[in-house]
């Protein structure tokens, strides 16, 4: 019993009388209240925010952007890549072989695959 007392007090305290107080409008003004507040928040949201199109080219632009860095970024370390093939003459002699070796061992399957 003494919990349920307990309980109830933190309740009690948790929502202030003025949470409890009876609502007397009807319904009906309660849903056109709710309307009206709805309309005007998203009247205001469409205010100050970008239109759809507007947020479209802007996700292409930036998705452009992306992939145009990460190619640029790619073809940086094929470079890399290419340069340390050619310059290290120790890899240049091995069993490997060059870069030169790789673009002609893939010319020639693209050769045979045609």
């Amino acid at each position: 019993m003494e919990e349920l007392r307990r309980m109830n007090t933190d309740f009690d305290s948790a929502f202030p009388e003025e949470e409890k107080k009876e609502d007397s409008r009807s319904m009906l003004e309660v849903m056109r209240e709710k309307n009206a507040k709805a309309e005007a928040d998203l009247a205001a949201q469409k205010s100050k925010g970008e239109s759809m199109e507007e947020r479209k080219a802007r996700l292409l632009a930036q998705r452009d952007m992306l992939r145009k860095m990460k190619e640029e970024k790619r073809q940086q370390e094929l470079a890399d890549f290419n340069n340390q093939m050619n310059a290290d003459p120790l890899i240049k002699n091995t069993a490997l072989g060059s870069a030169d070796d790789f673009k002609r061992m893939d010319t020639n399957k693209v050769k045979t695959a045609d």
